[in-house]
């Protein structure tokens, strides 16, 4: 969870500076050709005022950075004061919002599946459910999520009929009354339920793929940031939490689905689980 840092003192203006990630802040032009691929691992100091510019990437959207305070900001927050939280993890909805908007961002043509084209399948298979339209939503969210070797287990585990075993999950976890009941994995008991070689994060995935507005991943990022556990017990409470928090910016005019939130807070909360627990803050070469 993001704690309050110290902010050494900016030279130019003397306010506390705040830190970024390497990987959020590679994603400036400005700071671009600067970073190297370790700095995706460091925090880097800046100083929202005198590196304003430094704070964008190509596209308008505000880089979400932790302030001195610990706070999630970007350099557009109009209220410094209204602070949001999830899991006692804190930021502002200006940095929510750049967050979803950094998170579903259209990726280069050839690359990996959009977050847009995996829910068109998942909309295609609702209208039409069928082992043949499983197996193809299967492979389009283990591509999205990078999970190539997810792929490869379940190939491996269910040879030949891994449409069949997907079908069967899909119609019970969408019919399930509950959220662990939807992700509980399959047993004798259980036949219809998660699986073997799908775990909760890629479970998570496929829910989410299936109905945007009623399930959200829970991965290890938010597993580790957040401190939600990575089993069904884990997944209904946090999505209790995250449902009853976008609830809450939903009656305020939130327009992002349940699932986009979700997505807004992943991007928040790598900065912290992805930076080196021992890795010292590097200066800034403004």
């Amino acid at each position: 969870m993001t704690a309050d840092h110290p902010g050494n003192p900016c030279k130019q203006c003397s306010i506390p500076t705040s830190r970024i990630n390497g990987r959020t802040l590679r994603q400036s032009p400005v700071r671009r050709g600067l970073l190297k691929k370790a700095d995706d691992k460091s925090w880097i100091q800046v100083c929202p005022a005198c590196e304003r510019r430094d704070l964008f990437d190509g596209r308008g959207v505000a880089l979400p950075y932790c302030a001195a305070d610990g706070v999630m900001r970007t350099v557009i927050d109009t209220e410094p004061e209204n602070v949001l939280a999830v899991a006692d993890f804190r930021f502002t909805r200006p940095a929510l919002d750049y967050g979803v908007a950094l998170a579903n961002l259209t990726q280069p043509a050839g690359t990996v599946p959009t977050t847009d084209s995996v829910e068109h399948l998942a909309r295609h298979y609702l209208v039409a459910p069928s082992a043949s339209a499983a197996a193809a939503l299967t492979e389009a969210v283990c591509h999205w999520g990078g999970g190539g070797r997810v792929l490869g287990n379940l190939k491996r585990h269910h040879a030949g009929h891994l449409g069949d075993v997907m079908h069967r999950w899909m119609q019970a976890a969408l019919a399930a009354a509950s959220d662990g009941e939807a992700i509980a994995q399959a047993s004798p008991q259980r036949p219809a339920g998660l699986p073997h070689g799908l775990g909760i994060s890629f479970g998570s995935k496929h829910l989410r793929m299936l109905d945007p507005d009623r399930f959200a991943v829970l991965d290890s990022v938010l597993s580790e940031g957040l401190g939600y556990a990575l089993n069904p017990k884990g997944y209904a409470l946090f999505m209790r939490h995250l449902r009853d928090f976008h609830q809450q910016l939903s009656a305020s005019g939130w327009g992002h689905s349940l699932a986009r939130t979700e997505s807004g807070l992943f991007v928040l909360v790598r900065q912290n689980v992805r930076v080196e627990s021992d890795q010292p803050v590097t200066p800034s070469e403004a």
